[in-house]
């Protein structure tokens, strides 16, 4: 049976990363699914399944949603370009 929640080193070996990645991960990624009980980290096998899933797909681009045109306001437009259709 699956454990619940893995403490840091079953997480870094899971993953094959060092303790220090871990703890980056820890305090650069919000969605990395780890949270302390009683000032121990643990980080829940589910969460985490579906954390690398994420990390995975972001990779690969297949969650990536259609690309956003911004406009550029308060600025001239680029030079050497006009707007398509004119």
């Amino acid at each position: 049976m699956i454990q619940a929640h893995l403490t840091p080193n079953q997480t870094c070996e899971l993953l094959n990363i060092d303790r220090s990645t871990f703890y980056r991960l820890i305090n650069k990624d919000p969605r990395f699914p780890a949270y302390k009980i009683g000032g121990v980290w643990r980080i829940d096998t589910t969460e985490l399944e579906a954390w690398k899933h994420n990390q995975k797909a972001r990779a690969t681009g297949k969650d990536q949603e259609p690309a956003v045109i911004k406009k550029r306001l308060g600025r001239p437009p680029l030079s050497g370009t006009s707007p398509k259709g004119k």
